[in-house]
């Protein structure tokens, strides 16, 4: 996608629907969305779902929102968390 702001919260359920253990959506660093606000959007809908999969009993913690500059331990940190949970299907 252009801008982590056009992920829709059916998208992010698609793919744990098919068959993803864990998704990370990346978004600008903070305060440098070229959409203004775009990336604060993104984060909200990823709070948004991560409590929906909780409610669904899949787990949030599946879901991680990262902007670019913290991909790399934001990444890891999800590794590290899907390791201690069951497979999601």
């Amino acid at each position: 996608m252009a801008c982590s702001s056009m992920i829709k919260d059916i998208y992010l359920l698609k793919a744990f629907e098919s068959g993803a253990d864990g998704v990370i959506v990346v978004g600008c660093p903070a305060g440098k969305c070229k959409r203004v606000d775009g990336d604060t959007r993104a984060a909200k809908r990823v709070a948004r779902v991560r409590q929906l999969l909780d409610e669904i009993g899949l787990g949030g913690k599946r879901l991680a929102y990262s902007t670019a500059d913290e991909m790399e331990t934001t990444a890891a940190e999800l590794v590290k968390q899907l390791g201690e949970l069951p497979p999601g299907r």
